[in-house]
Order: C-alpha cells, then sequence, then structure tokens
C-alpha cells in the first residue's frame, strides 16, 4: 500500500474486512518506499490493524509524521 493508510485503518475499525484498491499510477521513489516500508518494519506495523492503537491529534501527526517523511526524504535525495 502506498497511500490511503487512514482509510485503511478507519475501515478496520470500522469492521471491514476488505476495501476497495485502485493501482496507483503515480510515479514512486523506490528508494523512499523501501525506506519507509523498512522503518514501519521496524516499528512493528505490517498493516493497517497494527495501527489502530497508534491514532494521534492532527497536530501530533504533523510532528510526527510529515515532519518524520520530509526529514527521511531529505536522507533518501542526500545518498
Amino acid at each position: 500500500m502506498t497511500d490511503g493508510h487512514t482509510r485503511a485503518v478507519a475501515a478496520v475499525m470500522a469492521g471491514l474486512e476488505s476495501v476497495p484498491l485502485v493501482w496507483d499510477e503515480d510515479e514512486l521513489s523506490w528508494d523512499m518506499y523501501r525506506k519507509c516500508v523498512e522503518e514501519c518494519r521496524a516499528r512493528g506495523v505490517l498493516s493497517p490493524i497494527d495501527l489502530q492503537n497508534r491514532i494521534i491529534t492532527e497536530k501530533e501527526y504533523v510532528e510526527k509524521w510529515d515532519k518524520w517523511c520530509d526529514k527521511m526524504q531529505e536522507e533518501v535525495l542526500r545518498k
């Protein structure tokens, strides 16, 4: 999954067993994607189910996710 994690968690929490998927045709930075997967694995996040107990406020989301992603992307681009 490259996008839609928040929607996937909402679907899990609503009791849905499946959701429609759409093939992402946007160009991806595969180096960034691999880094994100590595970081998720290191944090024990392997599916949307693993995020159910990690719901945070919008302010925390910006601080803990957006800024983290920006920093990680800068590191990937420096390589």
